[in-house]
């Protein structure tokens, strides 16, 4: 059985997954994965407020989960890239940085991180120290993006994509929209 409302039965044989969501007022949208032969699409069939005569149960045969995760393969590895770029250590002292915005220091000027420290006037930024012309100049940190290593970006691409490489069809599929 797929999706089944009011003893109506829809999505045979189409749908990838179930799950729910909790809005915070007491009340769960229940929702399916359903391929529709090109893309996939989040159907809701039912909440806690609405009648109850609405089941849904993933029924999807291999050969539409393997569709389904040839799809979403490349945008899995992209995820799990953003996920493990964004664990990457922030800007700190010594790093070196490139001037990207702002108007004391000219966008462009390499530098490395002398001091790193609250803004007075701000609690939520952090302001650097850099040397420019043998003067110690200060910004945000917002102003200036870290000069990384290209390695780093290809190590990591190859982390994130060898992740995915390992799962099976099913795996790849439960891990790109949680179900």
């Amino acid at each position: 059985m797929a999706v089944k409302i009011n003893g109506e039965v829809k999505y045979e044989g189409t749908v990838v997954g179930t799950g729910s969501t909790y809005m915070g007022d007491g009340d769960s949208y229940y929702w399916a994965l359903v391929f529709n032969g090109e893309d996939v699409e989040r159907v809701t069939y039912g909440s806690t407020y609405g009648p109850y005569d609405r089941t849904a149960c993933a029924d999807a045969g291999a050969e539409i989960i393997a569709k389904v995760a040839a799809m979403v393969r490349t945008k899995l590895v992209d995820k799990y890239y953003s996920g493990l770029m964004a664990r990457y250590p922030k800007t700190d002292v010594g790093d070196t940085v490139e001037v990207v915005r702002g108007r004391k220091v000219p966008i462009g000027t390499v530098a490395t991180i002398k001091w790193m420290g609250p803004d007075r006037y701000d609690r939520w930024t952090t302001r650097i120290g850099i040397i420019v012309d043998d003067k110690m100049v200060f910004t945000t940190t917002a102003n200036v993006e870290r000069k990384v290593d290209e390695q780093v970006y290809i190590e990591m691409a190859q982390t994130a994509w060898a992740m995915v490489e390992k799962m099976d069809d099913a795996s790849v599929v439960r891990s790109y929209y949680g179900v």
